[in-house]
């Protein structure tokens, strides 16, 4: 089910003012996206890339102020942001169409890195909860409708994109509530992942495929326990392997290589939970920052190209994790001289495969804003370093 419908006019009432200013220290960059205009003080940023050096991400702003009563938990609208043009509303498959008060979750969830092509949810009524997963593309102006799987209800959502914006994945909701994950091309349409034993719901995680759209991560906590996966084209979907000890997993990114996956689970020496990595099939030990006792059937998070780089929220913060370690992300961005005390909170949702770029949102004195952070090359895999000891080289690319 493909529709096409170019809607520039919808994109150019949307333009947000220009109000973002940028703060900069010492070659690290903070931007704070801002709000749509005449809308509620909740937005957020899903993913982010760089495209010749400027940044264009995608998430969610609150465009009607009658909209979504719970700050930073959902928007009603999906936006793309610039610099240069602030929030822009993405499509939706009515030309016009104005948000209702009371609107199902709606958002941007990733963007290509060639092409900037855009997985994203758009409302298909007035109603506000039929929500239908859509492709932006052409400087999104053209929005693919996806649809649904067949006999499925009118809620899908497209939450990950391959490199070229070829292959999307996504989940359809079925009567029951339950999340069945889908891979959709425009040759192939929309066919289900199937689901990994002991699961009864299976939706991939944002952003979680590799770079040519062959693998896709994911989990849900539905049923008895979490059951992570990792599923193959061509070769069907099977559960991660568990730490020892453990019962329940999930997964929240994968490297564009595919040979790293991330994301939580419990073992023996963390029976409330740990992160863990999936290195070639084997599990690794990340533990846990030392301000949480346990970890959530998470699935937002990122790691870069070599899995050396992590980042995540959970109970109490966001976290970066390297080769020194776990750090608080707020101070991590704070460390060459940035004042980011108005931010009581911080979410951070993902990182770019070259670790340049981290997003996602926070409570400041607005209200929820999302926000971009922009590093040099190099400084989250070295962050924590001893002094005196050699810089790490970028990160490894198992692509």
């Amino acid at each position: 089910m493909n529709r096409h419908s170019l809607i520039g006019r919808g994109l150019a009432a949307a333009c947000c003012a220009l109000c973002v200013t940028p703060t900069f220290a010492s070659s690290v960059a903070f931007y704070s996206v801002g709000q749509l205009p005449g809308g509620k003080a909740n937005s957020q940023i899903r993913d982010a890339v760089l495209d010749n050096d400027e940044i264009v991400a995608v998430g969610f702003a609150t465009q009607n102020p009658a909209s979504q009563d719970n700050p930073g938990g959902s928007g009603d609208t999906a936006v793309l942001w610039t610099l240069k043009d602030g929030l822009v509303a993405l499509p939706a498959d009515v030309p016009g169409m104005t948000p209702p008060a009371i609107t199902r979750n709606i958002t941007a969830s990733a963007i290509s890195r060639s092409g900037l092509k855009i997985a994203y949810r758009s409302l298909t009524d007035g109603t506000g909860q039929d929500v239908v997963a859509a492709l932006a593309v052409h400087h999104a102006k053209d929005i693919t409708v996806l649809g649904v799987l067949p006999g499925m209800p009118q809620y899908s959502a497209a939450v990950a994109v391959s490199a070229d914006g070829r292959v999307v994945y996504g989940f359809n909701a079925d009567p029951s509530g339950h999340q069945v994950g889908f891979r959709w091309t425009a040759s192939e349409g929309m066919t289900p992942l199937g689901l990994p034993p002991g699961a009864v719901s299976s939706p991939p995680a944002g952003r979680a495929t590799t770079a040519d759209g062959s693998i896709v991560v994911g989990g849900s906590p539905t049923g008895p326990g979490g059951v992570g996966y990792v599923y193959h084209h061509g070769h069907g979907i099977s559960a991660l392997p568990l730490a020892p000890g453990g019962t329940w997993t999930t997964a929240f990114a994968i490297t564009p290589g595919g040979r790293v996956i991330a994301g939580t689970g419990d073992s023996t020496n963390h029976p409330n939970g740990e992160f863990l990595l999936w290195r070639d099939g084997k599990v690794v030990h990340l533990g846990l920052p030392d301000a949480e006792t346990g970890t959530n059937y998470t699935n937002f998070g990122g790691v870069t190209s070599g899995g050396r780089v992590l980042v995540t929220f959970d109970n109490n913060s966001s976290y970066l994790h390297n080769g020194y370690g776990w750090f608080n992300m707020k101070t991590v961005i704070e460390g060459r001289g940035m004042d980011l005390s108005d931010w009581t909170t911080m979410l951070t949702f993902g990182v770019s495969p070259d670790g340049r770029l981290v997003f996602g949102s926070g409570f400041n004195s607005t209200g929820c804003e999302g926000f971009v952070a922009k590093f040099p090359r190099g400084y989250l895999l070295n962050y924590g370093r001893p002094a005196g000891t050699t810089a790490q080289d970028e990160d490894d690319d198992d692509s």
